[in-house]
Protein backbone atom coordinates (compact mmCIF):
# COMPACT_ATOMS: atom_id res chain seq x y z
CA UNK A 1 0.00 0.00 0.00
CA UNK A 2 0.75 3.59 -0.62
CA UNK A 3 1.86 5.34 3.28
CA UNK A 4 0.58 8.67 4.03
CA UNK A 5 3.81 9.70 5.91
CA UNK A 6 7.06 10.73 4.89
CA UNK A 7 10.22 9.23 5.68
CA UNK A 8 13.72 10.98 6.46
CA UNK A 9 17.38 9.59 7.86
CA UNK A 10 19.17 11.92 10.25
CA UNK A 11 21.95 13.46 7.92
CA UNK A 12 25.11 12.22 10.35
CA UNK A 13 23.68 8.51 11.27
CA UNK A 14 24.78 7.91 7.24
CA UNK A 15 27.67 9.98 6.70
CA UNK A 16 29.18 13.77 7.37
CA UNK A 17 30.06 13.72 3.54
CA UNK A 18 26.08 15.11 1.81
CA UNK A 19 27.07 13.38 -1.40
CA UNK A 20 26.62 10.12 0.56
CA UNK A 21 24.02 11.54 2.45
CA UNK A 22 21.83 12.17 -0.81
CA UNK A 23 23.16 9.37 -2.55
CA UNK A 24 21.22 6.85 0.65
CA UNK A 25 18.22 9.20 -0.08
CA UNK A 26 18.02 8.19 -3.95
CA UNK A 27 18.46 4.79 -3.53
CA UNK A 28 15.32 4.25 -0.75
CA UNK A 29 13.65 6.55 -2.41
CA UNK A 30 13.56 8.78 0.64
CA UNK A 31 12.16 12.63 0.40
CA UNK A 32 14.57 14.33 2.76
CA UNK A 33 16.71 14.31 5.37
CA UNK A 34 16.62 15.52 9.23
CA UNK A 35 19.64 17.67 9.56
CA UNK A 36 22.21 17.21 12.64
CA UNK A 37 26.05 17.41 12.14
CA UNK A 38 27.47 17.49 8.45
CA UNK A 39 30.72 18.85 7.92
CA UNK A 40 31.68 17.62 11.25
CA UNK A 41 29.95 20.46 12.01
CA UNK A 42 26.91 20.81 14.59
CA UNK A 43 23.65 22.80 12.67
CA UNK A 44 23.67 25.37 14.67
CA UNK A 45 27.46 26.21 13.94
CA UNK A 46 26.69 25.86 10.17
CA UNK A 47 28.44 28.48 7.90
CA UNK A 48 26.43 30.80 5.75
CA UNK A 49 28.44 29.02 3.11
CA UNK A 50 27.85 25.62 3.98
CA UNK A 51 24.02 26.18 4.45
CA UNK A 52 23.92 27.27 0.97
CA UNK A 53 25.82 24.54 -0.34
CA UNK A 54 23.48 22.13 1.30
CA UNK A 55 20.84 23.88 0.20
CA UNK A 56 21.48 24.20 -3.29
CA UNK A 57 22.60 20.79 -3.70
CA UNK A 58 18.97 19.36 -1.70
CA UNK A 59 16.72 21.81 -3.74
CA UNK A 60 18.54 20.29 -6.71
CA UNK A 61 18.25 16.88 -5.70
CA UNK A 62 14.10 17.43 -4.85
CA UNK A 63 14.86 16.41 -1.01
CA UNK A 64 13.40 18.57 1.63
CA UNK A 65 15.15 19.42 5.68
CA UNK A 66 11.93 17.74 8.12
CA UNK A 67 13.93 18.83 11.18
CA UNK A 68 16.69 20.79 12.42
CA UNK A 69 18.19 18.18 15.35
CA UNK A 70 19.39 21.06 17.35
CA UNK A 71 20.77 20.05 20.87
CA UNK A 72 19.15 23.09 22.52
CA UNK A 73 18.58 22.97 26.20
CA UNK A 74 20.78 19.74 26.38
CA UNK A 75 22.49 21.41 29.31
CA UNK A 76 22.37 22.01 33.20
CA UNK A 77 19.56 23.44 34.42
CA UNK A 78 21.55 25.45 37.29
CA UNK A 79 24.16 26.77 35.31
CA UNK A 80 22.90 30.49 34.09
CA UNK A 81 25.93 30.62 31.19
CA UNK A 82 25.37 27.35 29.38
CA UNK A 83 21.55 28.30 29.07
CA UNK A 84 22.23 31.87 27.53
CA UNK A 85 24.18 29.74 25.62
CA UNK A 86 22.15 27.50 24.71
CA UNK A 87 19.37 30.30 23.46
CA UNK A 88 21.68 31.46 21.02
CA UNK A 89 22.02 27.88 19.74
CA UNK A 90 17.94 28.17 19.11
CA UNK A 91 18.47 31.50 17.64
CA UNK A 92 21.19 30.29 15.07
CA UNK A 93 18.46 27.06 14.66
CA UNK A 94 15.83 28.82 13.70
CA UNK A 95 17.91 30.82 11.35
CA UNK A 96 19.00 27.60 9.94
CA UNK A 97 15.35 25.95 9.52
CA UNK A 98 14.29 29.09 7.75
CA UNK A 99 16.96 29.19 5.20
CA UNK A 100 16.09 25.23 4.71
CA UNK A 101 12.90 25.23 5.00
CA UNK A 102 12.69 23.38 7.95
CA UNK A 103 8.82 23.52 9.49
CA UNK A 104 10.67 22.43 12.97
CA UNK A 105 13.89 22.38 15.60
CA UNK A 106 14.31 19.85 18.11
CA UNK A 107 14.96 21.00 21.80
CA UNK A 108 14.81 19.14 25.43
CA UNK A 109 14.36 20.30 28.87
CA UNK A 110 17.59 20.06 30.35
CA UNK A 111 20.10 17.17 31.14
CA UNK A 112 18.31 15.05 33.88
CA UNK A 113 19.30 14.56 37.62
CA UNK A 114 16.23 13.36 39.55
CA UNK A 115 12.76 12.73 39.14
CA UNK A 116 10.24 14.91 37.04
CA UNK A 117 8.65 16.04 40.03
CA UNK A 118 6.59 19.38 40.46
CA UNK A 119 9.11 21.50 41.44
CA UNK A 120 11.15 20.31 38.29
CA UNK A 121 8.48 20.80 35.89
CA UNK A 122 7.79 24.62 37.51
CA UNK A 123 11.61 25.52 36.84
CA UNK A 124 11.42 24.01 32.89
CA UNK A 125 8.59 26.23 32.89
CA UNK A 126 10.00 29.30 34.37
CA UNK A 127 13.26 28.52 31.82
CA UNK A 128 10.86 28.44 28.92
CA UNK A 129 9.80 31.75 28.97
CA UNK A 130 12.86 33.29 27.02
CA UNK A 131 12.59 30.32 24.63
CA UNK A 132 9.26 31.18 23.82
CA UNK A 133 9.71 35.15 23.47
CA UNK A 134 12.53 33.64 21.23
CA UNK A 135 9.69 31.50 19.05
CA UNK A 136 7.37 34.26 18.47
CA UNK A 137 9.94 37.03 17.34
CA UNK A 138 11.93 34.71 15.29
CA UNK A 139 8.21 32.98 13.84
CA UNK A 140 9.87 29.30 14.83
CA UNK A 141 8.23 25.71 15.90
CA UNK A 142 10.06 23.72 18.46
CA UNK A 143 9.72 20.11 19.14
CA UNK A 144 10.53 18.44 22.28
CA UNK A 145 11.54 14.95 22.06
CA UNK A 146 11.75 12.44 24.80
CA UNK A 147 15.37 11.37 26.15
CA UNK A 148 16.51 9.56 29.37
CA UNK A 149 19.14 11.72 29.62
CA UNK A 150 16.77 14.49 29.90
CA UNK A 151 13.91 15.72 31.97
CA UNK A 152 11.34 14.25 29.93
CA UNK A 153 12.69 10.86 29.41
CA UNK A 154 9.39 9.65 28.13
CA UNK A 155 6.29 10.33 26.01
CA UNK A 156 3.89 10.92 29.17
CA UNK A 157 6.23 13.11 30.60
CA UNK A 158 6.85 15.55 27.47
CA UNK A 159 2.93 15.84 27.42
CA UNK A 160 2.53 16.80 31.16
CA UNK A 161 4.94 19.54 30.20
CA UNK A 162 3.56 20.05 26.90
CA UNK A 163 0.01 20.16 28.60
CA UNK A 164 1.70 23.30 31.04
CA UNK A 165 3.68 25.19 28.98
CA UNK A 166 0.50 25.43 26.77
CA UNK A 167 2.37 27.06 23.84
CA UNK A 168 1.12 26.92 20.24
CA UNK A 169 5.12 26.85 18.93
CA UNK A 170 6.17 24.06 21.01
CA UNK A 171 5.11 20.33 20.08
CA UNK A 172 6.04 16.88 20.90
CA UNK A 173 8.66 14.74 18.82
CA UNK A 174 8.33 10.98 19.85
CA UNK A 175 10.91 8.86 19.75
CA UNK A 176 10.34 5.25 20.08
CA UNK A 177 13.47 3.77 20.86
CA UNK A 178 14.50 6.80 23.69
CA UNK A 179 11.43 5.51 25.39
CA UNK A 180 12.34 1.45 25.39
CA UNK A 181 15.81 2.63 26.50
CA UNK A 182 14.29 4.38 29.72
CA UNK A 183 14.61 2.00 32.74
CA UNK A 184 11.73 -0.09 33.30
CA UNK A 185 9.60 1.67 30.81
CA UNK A 186 8.62 -1.03 28.28
CA UNK A 187 7.95 -0.67 24.84
CA UNK A 188 6.47 2.54 24.48
CA UNK A 189 3.96 2.01 21.86
CA UNK A 190 0.93 1.90 21.92
CA UNK A 191 0.46 3.04 25.59
CA UNK A 192 3.27 5.89 25.69
CA UNK A 193 2.76 6.94 21.95
CA UNK A 194 -0.92 7.96 22.83
CA UNK A 195 0.42 9.66 26.20
CA UNK A 196 2.03 12.40 23.39
CA UNK A 197 -0.40 12.22 20.67
CA UNK A 198 -2.40 15.24 20.79
CA UNK A 199 1.05 17.47 21.20
CA UNK A 200 2.86 15.20 18.12
CA UNK A 201 4.27 16.97 15.67
CA UNK A 202 6.88 14.88 13.93
CA UNK A 203 8.48 10.94 14.64
CA UNK A 204 12.11 9.58 15.69
CA UNK A 205 12.47 5.61 15.12
CA UNK A 206 14.92 3.45 16.29
CA UNK A 207 15.41 0.06 17.59
CA UNK A 208 16.77 -1.25 20.67
CA UNK A 209 17.08 -4.04 23.88
CA UNK A 210 18.09 -4.71 27.29
CA UNK A 211 20.30 -7.77 27.96
CA UNK A 212 20.33 -9.81 30.56
CA UNK A 213 22.32 -7.51 32.85
CA UNK A 214 20.14 -4.58 32.32
CA UNK A 215 22.16 -2.82 29.97
CA UNK A 216 20.75 -1.31 26.95
CA UNK A 217 21.69 -1.68 23.59
CA UNK A 218 20.45 0.16 20.48
CA UNK A 219 20.03 -2.47 17.36
CA UNK A 220 18.69 -3.24 13.74
CA UNK A 221 15.33 -1.54 13.20
CA UNK A 222 13.11 -4.62 14.09
CA UNK A 223 16.11 -6.71 16.37
CA UNK A 224 14.70 -5.10 19.55
CA UNK A 225 11.84 -4.37 22.09
CA UNK A 226 10.73 -0.54 20.28
CA UNK A 227 7.44 -2.12 17.85
CA UNK A 228 8.61 -0.05 15.10
CA UNK A 229 6.54 -2.24 12.62
CA UNK A 230 3.49 -2.10 14.48
CA UNK A 231 3.98 1.71 14.93
CA UNK A 232 4.60 2.15 10.99
CA UNK A 233 1.56 -0.25 10.62
CA UNK A 234 -0.74 2.02 12.50
CA UNK A 235 0.36 5.26 11.82
CA UNK A 236 -0.45 4.40 7.79
CA UNK A 237 -4.12 3.01 8.82
CA UNK A 238 -4.37 6.45 10.74
CA UNK A 239 -3.63 8.37 7.56
CA UNK A 240 -0.67 9.68 9.84
CA UNK A 241 0.86 12.38 6.36
CA UNK A 242 3.82 14.03 9.08
CA UNK A 243 8.02 12.80 8.89
CA UNK A 244 9.38 9.93 10.49
CA UNK A 245 12.85 10.36 10.54
CA UNK A 246 15.02 7.33 11.09
CA UNK A 247 18.02 8.44 13.77
CA UNK A 248 19.69 4.57 14.04
CA UNK A 249 22.26 4.95 16.78
CA UNK A 250 22.87 1.38 15.98
CA UNK A 251 26.41 0.95 14.79
CA UNK A 252 28.49 -2.90 13.95
CA UNK A 253 30.77 -1.24 16.78
CA UNK A 254 28.42 -0.05 19.77
CA UNK A 255 28.65 3.88 20.29
CA UNK A 256 29.50 4.88 23.54
CA UNK A 257 27.17 6.94 25.70
CA UNK A 258 28.66 9.93 25.44
CA UNK A 259 28.29 10.14 21.70
CA UNK A 260 24.20 8.96 22.04
CA UNK A 261 23.99 11.54 24.53
CA UNK A 262 25.93 13.78 22.27
CA UNK A 263 25.93 13.01 18.87
CA UNK A 264 27.80 14.22 15.88
CA UNK A 265 31.05 14.39 14.00
CA UNK A 266 32.83 11.95 12.22
CA UNK A 267 33.26 9.34 15.09
CA UNK A 268 29.35 9.10 15.39
CA UNK A 269 28.96 8.71 11.47
CA UNK A 270 31.63 5.95 11.46
CA UNK A 271 29.76 2.82 9.72
CA UNK A 272 26.40 4.91 10.23
CA UNK A 273 25.88 4.37 5.87
CA UNK A 274 25.79 0.43 6.87
CA UNK A 275 23.73 0.52 9.82
CA UNK A 276 20.89 2.77 8.07
CA UNK A 277 20.77 0.92 4.92
CA UNK A 278 20.14 -1.86 6.76
CA UNK A 279 17.21 -0.34 8.73
CA UNK A 280 16.23 1.42 5.83
CA UNK A 281 15.90 -2.41 3.99
CA UNK A 282 14.06 -3.50 7.28
CA UNK A 283 11.57 -0.75 6.86
CA UNK A 284 11.33 -1.46 2.91
CA UNK A 285 10.45 -5.03 3.59
CA UNK A 286 7.52 -4.14 6.01
CA UNK A 287 6.19 -1.17 3.84
CA UNK A 288 5.81 -3.63 0.83
CA UNK A 289 4.15 -6.12 2.94
CA UNK A 290 1.82 -3.55 3.92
Amino acid sequence: MAVPFRIAVFSDEVSQDLDRIVQVCKDYALPGIELRSIFDTPPQSLSAEQIETIRKRLDGEGLSVCCISSPFYKCRIDSPEEIAAHHDILRRSIDLAHALDAPIVRGFTFWRDGAFDDARLNRVLDLYETPLAILESMDGSLGIENEGSTSTGTGAEVSRFLDALGHPRVDSIWDCGNHVAMPGAGPGFPEDFEAQKPWMAHIHIKDGVADSDGKFHFVRLGDGQSRVRQLLTALAGEGYDGWISLETHWRPAALSEEEMNRPGGSSFSQDGEFASRACLDAMKSWLNAM
